[in-house]
């Protein structure tokens, strides 16, 4: 199952994917890696993103990677429409699929349906 996480500091893209990867993967999940990450800039990947690591075991796109990306997008635009605000409290969602990210209260109302 895919996870995400919301990025805590600013970092360079390829670090970020490398620290939550590891090294020596394969051409394949990279570009999975890379794919679910679209949202994120390839340059640095700021604070407050979230970041979609794949599961391991698996190539394919999943529901609850397109659950994932979907809210990553929202949270990218968001972002660029506060340019700037930041709230330092979080706390865990979990939706009906069972994917688990930690996210800012103020963001509620975009995960409920």
């Amino acid at each position: 199952m895919a996870q995400g996480y919301i990025n805590d500091r600013t970092t360079d893209y390829h670090s970020l994917k490398s620290r939550l990867i590891g090294p020596g993967i394969s051409p394949q999940r990279s570009e999975h890696f890379d794919v679910l990450n679209r949202h994120l800039r390839r340059g640095l990947v700021s604070s407050e993103q979230l970041v979609i690591v794949p599961d391991a075991h698996s190539l394919s796109y999943s529901l609850e990677e397109a659950w994932l990306v979907r809210h990553a997008e929202a949270i990218r635009r968001e972002l660029d429409n506060a340019a700037g605000t930041q709230v330092s409290t979080t706390m865990t969602y979990c939706n009906p699929a069972g994917v688990h990210l930690a996210r800012h209260p103020q963001r509620d109302a975009r995960f409920s349906s």
